[in-house]
């Protein structure tokens, strides 16, 4: 997956990149919303939201919080960045590259090694619904 990911970083030509599985489904607003975040709070580097997750037939079963994270330290720490509904300046990708030597965990260590020097916030809107295959979930009510 890292190497995909590379990949796609460095065939990048446009100015922002949105990270997402095939599997999931993007809100319609979802990019609009994110490039105007970075727009608005250029020293913000990655923006990630909140997810609504769903199921096998596309029905919500869950939502999944994105808390305020100051960096990507706190990122990590808390989980609060869920890693298919970032978006960030396809630069930001390029000069930060996925490790991969990790395996199932890119995403964290990530987070942790540009921690000292990158600013991740979220919006708390949910902005991509989110398969969570294999994990049990009930809706709260």
């Amino acid at each position: 997956m890292a190497a995909r990911l590379n990949q796609i970083a460095s065939m990048c030509n446009s100015e922002f990149l949105a990270r997402m599985d095939a599997d999931d489904i993007m809100h319609p607003e979802r990019l609009e919303r994110q490039i105007k975040y970075l727009t608005l709070y250029p020293n913000t580097d990655v923006v990630g939201s909140s997810a609504i997750i769903i199921d096998t037939q596309n029905d919500p079963v869950n939502h999944r919080s994105a808390t305020a994270a100051s960096n990507a330290l706190d990122a990590a720490r808390s989980g609060s960045f869920i890693h298919p509904t970032i978006l960030a300046r396809a630069s930001w990708f390029k000069n930060n590259p996925y490790s991969e030597d990790i395996l199932r965990a890119e995403d964290y260590d990530l987070w942790l090694r540009t921690a000292d020097y990158s600013i991740f916030r979220n919006i708390s809107e949910p902005l991509l619904y989110y398969r969570e295959i294999g994990i049990s979930h009930k809706i709260n009510t």
